[in-house]
């Protein structure tokens, strides 16, 4: 996961730790991000790359947890594939 400030200088690079529909969450040591400030996310979902606006909801220590801001109709289809696939793949 790229992160960005609303400017767009590159913050750092995050390890994906969860995706839906709606958000996602990451890990980033030493992140420097606060609850409700407002960011880029960029990240390379199998061969699709997915970038959109983004809240921070949560801080927990290198933990970061984001709600994304009017993402595509088309990245919230293919998110809704991604997380049913997930869902899927645990139940078996």
């Amino acid at each position: 996961v790229l992160v960005a400030n609303r400017k767009g200088v590159l913050k750092k690079k995050g390890i994906l730790q969860d995706i839906n529909q709606g958000g996602l969450s990451f890990i980033m040591p030493t992140h420097g991000l606060r609850k409700n400030e407002e960011i880029k996310i960029a990240t390379m979902l199998g061969k699709k790359v997915f970038q959109t606006k983004a809240i921070v909801r949560w801080v927990a220590k290198d933990r970061v947890g984001i709600e994304y801001v009017n993402p595509s109709p088309e990245d919230i289809d293919f998110l809704a594939e991604l997380y049913a696939a997930k869902v899927l793949n645990r139940v078996k």
